[in-house]
């Protein structure tokens, strides 16, 4: 009976004991579960990924076009830079205004006298030439050459020659005299541009001011016109489609005489 009685006393103290185990657990699995992120932790992270977006709109929005501009502005100011060595060749900033008009006095008289002619003999030259031109390409002139004096900067045209015609030929005037010369020609393109390319290459100063190029409406005058060898009848199986027209209006300045240079200097020092 006693040992009946203390086991009974032993499963009534182990029963409270269990409960309060099992209680226990069960509290234990009714609390909210906490996950590796807590609220701070997320708060956090999104301040980092906010910094991290202004940090890559910084740069490629603001510090890439930067970048770009300030290597442009490097690469024009090296550009203007060597503008400015290239001008500065052969400038001298401490040379005198009398040493200056000296030098520039020189290199125009150089090129007076290695590429001008003299008046006269240059006036002949370039009648000559233009002949011998228009017979070596042969080609055929319309309404002939017209030749107009081109009088010096400063003095009044003479001549019989029209108003409209010296006010036409003022444009192409210069400190040097000169000769305006106009004329049309036609033939083969070809020789037509061996001749532009004859009157380019003389040892005449002669500047080319206008120049007009179209097909020539005379078929008979053009096929006339054809390039034939020495001795030989014109080509008259040619196309006419072939032979064209050139106007043209050239300028001839020749070396100053003793009377425009003191003229000229005349008017430089305000002498009467």
């Amino acid at each position: 009976m006693s040992n009946q009685a203390a086991t009974g006393k032993t499963t009534e103290a182990a029963t409270p004991r269990r409960e309060r185990i099992r209680i226990r657990v069960e509290s234990l699995r009714r609390a909210p579960k906490l996950g590796i992120l807590g609220l701070p932790e997320m708060i956090a992270l999104g301040v980092s990924f906010a910094l991290l977006a202004v940090v890559l709109f910084t740069y490629f929005y603001l510090f890439i076009p930067a970048r770009t501009r300030h290597l442009r502005a490097q690469e024009q100011r090296e550009a203007l830079q060597k503008r400015l060595r290239d001008a500065q060749v052969g400038f001298n900033p401490l040379a005198s205004t009398g040493a200056t008009v000296a030098q520039i006095d020189k290199s125009l008289q150089d090129f007076e006298e290695t590429k001008l002619s003299p008046s006269e003999e240059g006036r002949m030259a370039i009648y000559e030439e233009l002949n011998d031109l228009i017979r070596r390409n042969a080609l055929r002139t319309t309404g002939g050459i017209k030749y107009s004096p081109l009088d010096p900067l400063g003095e009044q045209q003479t001549g019989t020659g029209t108003s409209s015609t010296r006010t036409g030929n003022a444009k192409w005037q210069s400190v040097y005299p000169g000769l305006g010369v106009g004329l049309t020609v036609e033939g083969p393109y070809a020789n037509v541009r061996r001749f532009i390319r004859d009157i380019e290459a003389s040892r005449q100063f002669v500047i080319i001011n206008a120049i007009e190029l179209e097909g020539a409406n005379d078929t008979a005058a053009a096929r006339a016109a054809q390039p034939t060898e020495p001795g030989a009848a014109p080509n008259t199986n040619a196309p006419p489609s072939s032979i064209v027209s050139l106007r043209l209006d050239m300028a001839a300045y020749f070396r100053r005489t003793a009377s425009n240079t003191g003229t000229e200097q005349q008017q430089q020092t305000g002498t009467p």
